[in-house]
């Protein structure tokens, strides 16, 4: 990350199961953080539930490329249950999606 960023985080869900008194990545990225002066802000989607105008200006920036969705595309319902369970072992990056033909 360059000096000075802006981090937002969401989307925990493969660190539920954690040891959650040995942390896996706190640590090395704190030194990090700090040293560069980063801003992290932690961020929950219902937070935006009812702000129409979030969806109207996302939409248009996912549109024309201003923002990136990063998603991970399972085909097949049959694996469905894999996807799962890979969920909560971090294989995905952003979204998880099932797509069903």
């Amino acid at each position: 990350l360059n000096p000075h960023a802006r981090v937002i985080v969401c989307g925990q869900i493969a660190s539920y199961n954690d040891d959650k008194d040995n942390p896996k990545l706190i640590r090395p990225f704190l030194h990090k953080t700090i040293y560069k002066e980063i801003d992290i802000r932690g961020i929950i989607v219902t937070n935006f539930k009812n702000k129409p105008k979030f969806y109207y200006d996302m939409g248009k920036w996912i549109a024309t490329g201003k923002v990136k969705v990063k998603e991970t595309v399972v085909e097949g319902f049959e694996k469905l249950p894999d996807a799962f369970i890979g969920l909560f072992e971090g294989v995905n990056t952003g979204k998880m999606v099932v797509k069903c033909t």
